[in-house]
Formats: structure tokens, C-alpha cells, sequence
């Protein structure tokens, strides 16, 4: 009985306790505001590109928008870096990353595979390679090798997966 009584009495004390833990806060309509403050500018842009995307008849046009919203998206790791938020230079480095392993490096196979040599269009890829690569090398002297961001293990395996990337642009 005293077993069963004490084992009865720490578990509704055991219950009791995690009740009054309550559930943990959500984020506030000032941060939500802030966050869309923040993302109101990138928003506009992803959006532009995709339209533009749309538009785009041959692969070479739409690996030039995948290249400016690859950009769009470095400018806006760059900010995230400089602001040390760490959380949010992961998580726009992972949608980088999708961007050119998913977008401009295909369309830019697919280009060179369509332009023929000689042509105006052929000078125009290697253009368009060249500014890829710039871009990218840009951003790579942006974050720095250590620091908050820097030293960051997930902020190194998101750049760590966008380095693999740059000999597929070549």
C-alpha cells in the first residue's frame, strides 16, 4: 500500500510540475514584423526572378536569372553574416545551394550543350560562367573563417556543400 501511495503521489507531483511549465512562448507580432521587414526585400526579388524565369525561352536566359537570384541570394547571406545570424546564414545558404545545384547549373549544361561555337551566344555563356563564379568567390571572402558566423559547424557544412559547387561551375 505505501508503495502504491508514494508512487502515486511523485507522479502527480512529477505532473504538476510539468503542467506548470506551460507551452514554450511563440514568437512575437514584433518579431514576426521585424523577420518580415528583413525578408520583405528578398521576397520582392526571389518573386521577380521567378517571373522573369518564367519568361525565359532558351536555357542560357534561364540560367542568367538562376545566376541573379543565386546572387540575390549571396547578397543576402552576406547581410546575414554581417548581422551575425548565424541560424539565418545556414538556412540562406541551403537555399543557395538548391538554387545552383538545382537551377543554374543544369541550364548552364543545357546551354552549353545548345550554343554553337562562334556564335554571339557562346561568349555570353562563358560571360555568364565567369560572373557565376565571380559572384561566388565574392561571398566566400564575405564570411569570414572564424568568429561567431565563421566558426559556426552549421554555417561551415551549408558553405561546405556550396564549395562542391564551384568546380560544377567551371
Amino acid at each position: 500500500m505505501f508503495r502504491l501511495t508514494t508512487t502515486l503521489l511523485v507522479f502527480v507531483a512529477l505532473s504538476a510540475w510539468a503542467g506548470a511549465q506551460g507551452p514554450a512562448p511563440g514568437i512575437t507580432a514584433a518579431e514576426r514584423l521585424k523577420m518580415l521587414q528583413t525578408n520583405r526585400m528578398l521576397i520582392e526579388n526571389i518573386v521577380d526572378h521567378g517571373l522573369d524565369l518564367a519568361g525565359a525561352d532558351t536555357p542560357l536566359k534561364r540560367a542568367d536569372v538562376c545566376r541573379r537570384t543565386a546572387r540575390t541570394l549571396a547578397n543576402a547571406v552576406r547581410q546575414a553574416a554581417d548581422d551575425q545570424n548565424t541560424s539565418r546564414v545556414t538556412e540562406l545558404c541551403e537555399y543557395l545551394d538548391s538554387v545552383m545545384r538545382d537551377a543554374l547549373e543544369p541550364n548552364l549544361k543545357k546551354a552549353a550543350e545548345d550554343v554553337r561555337p562562334g556564335s554571339p551566344d557562346e561568349s555570353e555563356l562563358k560571360k555568364l560562367r565567369a560572373n557565376a563564379l565571380t559572384d561566388f568567390d565574392e561571398l566566400r571572402g564575405a564570411i569570414p573563417a572564424d568568429g561567431k558566423v565563421g566558426g559556426d559547424a552549421k554555417v561551415k557544412a551549408a558553405f561546405g556543400k556550396l564549395e562542391s559547387l564551384r568546380d560544377l561551375l567551371k
